[in-house]
């Protein structure tokens, strides 16, 4: 049975194939980025020459003619100046040499200095037409306020009212023969200008200084009164060569010529190509290029096809050969034709031999390792039993250090409400005798009686105060002591497990001028074993005083609180030098402390940690930055069930 299933010859080939398919697709990929980084530049900097060529000549052209215009117009106004006023014939003989000169011009009047058409000459209307507008009160059109204007002009493009077409004019003042006025069709500018753009094959409009159309080579879109925004006027202006455009929802690539500068007109030429006729002998030779890189794709592909099938069989054979080399049986290399797939062969033949000679060896270092690890193990075990015992002397040592810390401090607590009530009794003693010895020399007063028996009254009460307090000390220690060597298992309040700690600390941090508060609610009621609950809450107390504060003044906090009907946290925080986070990382670490020069162990979190997650059955976190103080938090299942005996 083959050790080698199923076999990779189909898997080979689909290798082999999305290999070719992937090679060849990147390099036809690379090769159309190429076509495009560099025809596409070429393509855009030829166009830009020839369409700023055809706006120049263009506009050459076009300014002539506008010239000429302006020249027919100015040259009537001198002529109609300079002649007798009033001569109807002159008039209409000049207006009429004023159409026929200039091809521009469609049509040109008169005007009276009040705006009244004196003469008119039209070549689109007829004679009648042309007798019904003059006469007629042009006082309010825009081409007659320009007759204030110093040697004339052209207008802005308007409304003809004469002609009704859009037009612009040229105005010139003919003296006391008024105002003389030729217009000029933006339709006759468009069609001259499409004439003269059709020659180049590129569109082509003229706007003026606001961005308006005044003619284009498509004379519906003059009409339809098209402007450019503020911000295509300042790209116009500001950037050379080929501009794109965007324009009746379409993109353009624009070459603007130089101003047509003709008496203030202020226009501008612009000729125009879509961008996607620019780009159209890219596309050709993109999709020439795909078409031959297809059948590239396609031929190689089969070559691929043909060879992945000569070497999945090879594959095969390879695969046949090793399973019987892996069952064992040495059989003599076949040749494969192929001098790589030749050695292959002769390296597993190889290769099978020194495997049988390790599996050899291997059989007889087990032989042996098996009892070494028997024997190993053994003494590893006896290790970890004695680590182990030393581990607990080590947590119980502790306990004792700290219980036996616990009773130097309630001795020393003790000593003073004892010595206070020995005092007291000495005095009450003393004041007993000298009652005594007055009665019996019959010396005793009513005052001296009274006396004394207010003084005995007095010591008696400094006695029972002193001694009350000594049996209050007394019951907390050894409901401390219990606990916390026996480890009972009981109900108890955590407000009255906070103040016994109080109590039995307080010697410790009045040494060190650190305040001790407690904060628990009355109504909290646990089940468990409040003794190592005391000795954790015990050793983080003495921890904040010593190794926080550094035996300084400061305040410690103790608040127990319910997170919920299970669970009760402790925090206990002080407000001192914080931890760094190398410390912060071992503090529960055995034997690290900071304070080893001043007697420290490095067994005291530790012992905290063991008993809050051991016999407390909760969890310890810690928080602390350097500067800022410290923060534990523990966490504690409100009742822990009672040991099954």
């Amino acid at each position: 049975m083959s050790l080698l299933r199923p076999r990779p010859t189909e898997r080979l080939n689909q290798l082999l194939l999305r290999r070719v398919l992937v090679l060849t697709s990147l390099q036809l990929l690379l090769g159309l980025l190429a076509v495009w980084l560099l025809l596409a530049p070429e393509l855009e900097r030829q166009a830009g020459v020839a369409m700023q060529t055809a706006a120049e000549s263009i506009a050459k052209r076009l300014i002539a003619q506008v010239a000429q215009a302006d020249s027919s117009v100015q040259s009537a106004a001198q002529l109609l100046a300079s002649g007798r006023s009033g001569d109807a014939q002159l008039e209409q003989a000049v207006l009429n040499m004023v159409s026929a000169q200039s091809p521009a011009i469609v049509s040109s009047y008169l005007l009276n200095s009040d705006g009244i058409v004196r003469a008119m000459s039209s070549k689109e209307a007829a004679e009648a037409q042309r007798q019904q507008q003059i006469g007629m009160d042009l006082s309010r059109s825009p081409v007659f306020a320009m007759r204030s204007r110093a040697g004339g002009g052209f207008s802005e493009p308007y409304l003809s009212t004469v002609g009704e077409r859009l037009t612009v004019a040229a105005v010139h003042d003919a003296g006391t023969s008024g105002l003389m006025i030729g217009e000029l069709s933006l339709a006759v500018l468009s069609r001259e200008l499409g004439q003269a753009a059709g020659e180049s094959g590129f569109s082509a409009m003229i706007i003026d200084a606001q961005g308006r159309v005044i003619a284009h080579r498509d004379a519906l879109a003059a009409q339809r009164s098209v402007q450019l925004s503020v911000q295509q006027l300042q790209e116009l202006e500001q950037e050379t060569g080929l501009k794109p455009l965007r324009m009746d929802e379409r993109d353009w690539l624009a070459v603007s010529s130089s101003v047509l500068q003709a008496r203030g007109l202020g226009w501008r030429l612009l000729i125009l190509q879509p961008r996607e006729a620019l780009l159209r002998p890219v596309r050709q030779v993109v999709i020439g290029a795909i078409v031959i890189g297809l059948l590239m794709v396609s031929v190689l592909m089969a070559v691929a096809l043909g060879f992945g099938r000569r070497l999945a069989a090879i594959a095969s054979r390879l695969a046949d050969h090793a399973d019987e080399l892996a069952a064992g049986r040495v059989l003599p290399p076949k040749v494969q034709g192929i001098e790589e797939f030749d050695r292959l062969i002769e390296h597993l033949d190889a290769m099978a031999k020194a495997v049988k000679e390790r599996e050899l060896a291997l059989q007889q270092l087990n032989a042996g390792l098996e009892e070494k690890v028997s024997l190993r193990t053994q003494s590893l075990e006896q290790t970890l039993a004695q680590l182990k015992e030393t581990q607990d002397e080590l947590i119980h040592s502790g306990k004792l250090a700290a219980l036996g810390s616990l009773v130097a401090n309630v001795a020393h607590e003790l000593n003073t409400p004892i010595g206070n009530a020995l005092m007291a009794a000495t005095t009450v003693k003393e004041g007993a005798a000298q009652f005594s010895e007055n009665l019996q020399a019959g010396k005793l007063t009513r005052s001296q009686a009274s006396s004394a028996l207010e003084h005995l009254s007095e010591g008696a009460n400094i006695v029972e105060r002193n001694l009350y307090r000594a049996a209050t000390l007394v019951r907390s220690f050894k409901q401390v002591a219990v606990d916390q060597t026996s480890e009972q298992h009981r109900p108890f309040e955590l407000a009255t497990v906070l103040k016994e700690i109080a109590t039995l600390v307080s010697p410790t941090l009045n040494k060190t001028r650190a305040e001790l508060r407690c904060s628990a609610a009355d109504e909290i009621e646990m089940e468990g074993y409040p003794g190592p609950l005391g000795q954790v809450l015990t050793n983080l107390v003495e921890n904040a005083a010593l190794h926080g504060l550094e035996a300084g003044a400061g305040v410690i906090e103790v608040e127990g609180r319910l997170l919920d009907a299970d669970t009760v946290e402790l925090r206990v925080r002080d407000h001192g030098k914080g931890m760094d986070e190398a410390t912060l990382q071992r503090i529960f670490d055995p034997f690290f402390t900071t304070r080893r020069q001043h007697g420290g162990t490095g067994l005291g979190m530790t012992i905290v940690h063991n008993l809050v997650s051991g016999i407390l059955r909760g969890q310890i976190s810690v928080q602390s930055q350097p500067g800022e103080g410290t923060e534990f938090s523990v966490r504690l299942p409100r009742v822990i069930a009672a040991p099954e005996h």
